[in-house]
């Protein structure tokens, strides 16, 4: 009687489960102590996708998602990870059922837990540490994460472990490893103790490295400055943060296919280990032509550029490149009047010249020098000689200091432009037309009319030199789910200059001001998983002006908001202040079209701007995104209302490569300063909507 029941209950529960059932939902009940998202982790269960990615999946596997069908077995392994995550947490104690709902061809899963109390630590044996040199021990203690009294966690012991043996082997210690932690579980008085044992395995310093070439014939890089590169030196101790970012060094010097530095012979007596550096360098000059053709000013221009890059430029791994490049525009009326080239040319001619080395008075500051020449001739239009140089630094900070990057830089630009009569007005009238009611056009036009506009040039100097700080606490470069970062940007406008002008004739017309940016991310843990991540952002700028007048401040080192990167439902620099000062007196070409044919304004002088955006990994290397961003500027901070913060909203899709994020955003204007007007009274696409494609995130 007893097998003929088995039998009959095998026999319906293969009648029930022969049918397969999409997954409709997976439910947590009684998780009071540990979030949803972090279970859904653990488990290989998923939820059916959505509608739209089943269809895609019909069409193609690599752009949608596969049903996902109930398991018996997969559900019984599920309840057991669930079982060790808890106890991995200290819930030694704990509880997990699964019981299912069936609807037609769909199931519900629930798993029902009971958390019971959580482990706190008792006792912890920390053996071997004695052993260890008393600075590192000293480190050591003072950086621990674990101590009694505090809950049990697996994954807080092995990051404990992780840390130790990162500050080991950064210190000498190259055999430093853990045994197995051992946990002893009290569950009557729900206490654990800890034992660690830590195997140092002694210090270890450099010998002589050793540097082998895979292409030795076209070797143009010596052994000494290769080991110079890597940092590597004798006698110090054995530090592998030092050797990583020794091949990142070498790497970046831009001289080497490959550039790995691996343990090639280790002395246990003398406690002495060789480093072998292996190497394959770049060609050492490379030539680069490039055909220019495009439509710019909607007419052909057509021209060259060559560059010419030669590395080790005099040694010490520093990179020479220089850049020409000329185009004509419309060609072929100057090959069919080659006798008037001189009345009949129009296009540009530009050249570019930049130093780069990894070295700055022997120590490791990368510098770059680099100097460009451009002269421009267009029709109607303008005649322009710029002439620009710049230096930049950045400073290798070490791993005690709070930043992760620092730099410098200085840039001196000259330019000088000569306007045409007819290109002038043609100008203003634009800028008349689009910015002044009807009833004054008429006797402004006038005046235009009777203006002498017959030689207007413009030329100027500027000397910026800039500071950037850099902090990166996240952990993640391509997908943050937890951690921080922020940068700040100080720049100072031509106030060098101004100190010492009484040695000029005549004050000079530039303005003297002070630009800050400052710009903060934060991706709270506590909502992200491995899949999922919530990202927070705020940016604020102020220019102050410390002398002359603020309206000649160049409209490039202004401040913007709008673009892929900003307030995603407005495009790049829409969203200006509506009564930013024009000078035209200190105003390029590009200037004048901006701000009158193109209908562009002139950027603020104060900023904000934020975004909160949750991210998500749907299937594979495809992910999607949902944001609000806000945002505005403002001449100054005290004319800052709520009421002209715009706020946009939308949704987009990512492909996550092994680089970088290729993204498609899809943005919505929900609240417009210039235009009040509800929302859903507008029509959506026409008066809200824009889109925009980039590589990486929007912050």
């Amino acid at each position: 009687m007893h097998k003929l029941f088995l039998i009959i209950n095998l026999f319906l529960a293969t009648q029930i489960f022969a049918q397969s059932y999409e997954i409709e939902s997976i439910n947590f009940i009684g998780n009071e102590k540990i979030q949803t998202h972090l279970l859904e982790d653990v488990i290989v269960s998923k939820e059916n996708p959505l509608a739209i990615l089943r269809w895609l999946y019909t069409i193609s596997p690599s752009i949608g998602s596969p049903p996902e069908y109930y398991d018996s077995l997969v559900v019984q392994r599920d309840v057991k990870s669930l079982l060790n995550y808890y106890k991995s947490q200290g819930y030694f104690k704990a509880k997990v059922v699964c019981k299912t709902e069936i609807e037609e061809n769909k199931i519900k899963i629930n798993f029902l837990i009971s958390e019971k109390e959580r482990s706190r630590i008792s006792k912890i044996e920390r053996e071997n540490y004695q052993a260890l040199d008393p600075k590192i021990l000293a480190q050591i203690t003072e950086e621990s994460i674990i101590d009694t009294q505090i809950y049990y966690s697996a994954d807080l012991v092995n990051s404990e472990t992780s840390n130790i043996l990162s500050t080991l082997k950064n210190s000498g210690y190259l055999l430093s490893k853990f045994e197995k932690p051992k946990v002893v579980i009290d569950t009557i008085r729900n206490l654990v103790d800890l034992s660690l044992l830590l195997k140092p395995g002694g210090k270890y310093k450099y010998v002589e490295p050793k540097v082998i070439s895979k292409n030795p014939t076209e070797n143009y890089v010596d052994d000494e400055l290769t080991v110079k590169l890597s940092g590597v030196k004798v006698n110090d101790w054995y530090n592998l943060r030092e050797i990583q970012l020794g091949d990142a060094r070498l790497y970046r010097t831009d001289l080497f296919n490959s550039a790995t530095t691996k343990v090639t012979n280790l002395d246990s007596l003398s406690k002495t280990i060789e480093l072998t550096i292996e190497t394959e360098t770049k060609l050492r000059n490379d030539i680069s032509p490039e055909i220019i053709a495009n439509n710019e000013d909607n007419v052909f221009n057509f021209g060259l550029s060559v560059g010419f890059l030669h590395r080790n430029f005099l040694g010490d791994a520093r990179k020479l490149n220089l850049q020409f490049s000329a185009t004509a525009q419309e060609p072929e009326v100057l090959l069919a009047n080659l006798s008037k080239i001189d009345s009949l040319f129009y296009g540009y001619f530009d050249s570019r010249l930049s130093i780069e080395q990894p070295f700055l008075f022997d120590r490791q500051i990368y510098t770059k020098f680099e100097t460009y020449y451009t002269i421009q001739n267009r029709r109607s239009e303008y005649f322009s000689n710029i002439f620009g140089t710049k230096l930049s630094l950045e400073f290798i900070l070490p791993k005690w200091v709070f930043l992760t990057g620092f730099g410098a830089n200085i840039r001196f630009q000259n330019s000088y432009y000569v306007y045409k009569s007819d290109y002038v007005f043609n100008l203003f009238k634009n800028y008349i037309i689009n910015n002044y009611p009807p009833d004054e056009q008429n006797q402004l036009l006038e005046s235009l009319k009777n203006s002498d506009l017959s030689n207007i040039s413009n030329s100027g100097n500027n000397l910026f030199i800039g500071l950037n700080f850099m902090k990166n606490a996240t952990n993640d470069f391509l997908f943050p789910t937890k951690g921080y970062s922020f940068s700040l940007s100080i720049e100072d406008g031509n106030n060098l200059v101004k100190a010492f002008q009484s040695i000029f004739t005549s004050e000079l017309p530039q303005p003297g001001y002070l630009k800050f940016v400052g710009s903060a991310t934060y991706y709270p843990s506590f909502i992200s998983t491995k899949s999922k991540t919530l990202g927070l952002k705020l940016k604020v700028g102020e220019i102050y002006s410390i002398s002359g007048d603020i309206t000649n401040i160049p409209l490039d080192e202004r401040l913007y908001v709008g673009g892929s990167n900003s307030v995603r439902g407005w495009r790049n620099r829409e969203l200006v202040p509506n009564n930013s000062g024009i000078n035209f007196s200190s105003i390029n070409p590009n200037d004048f079209e901006a701000i009158m044919l193109r209908n562009f304004s002139p950027g603020g002088f104060s900023l904000l701007e934020g975004s909160v955006e949750y991210r998500t990994k749907i299937i594979g290397s495809f992910g999607g995104t949902t944001f609000i961003d806000f945002g505005n500027t403002w001449i100054n901070f005290s004319e800052f209302t709520w009421k002209q913060v715009a706020i946009a909203t939308g949704f987009g899709l990512r492909f996550y490569t092994d680089f970088f994020p290729i993204r498609l955003d899809f943005a919505f204007k929900f609240y417009d300063p210039q235009n009040r007007k509800s929302f859903f009274q507008k029509a959506i696409l026409a008066e809200t909507f824009t889109f925009h494609i980039g590589i990486g995130e929007a912050f």
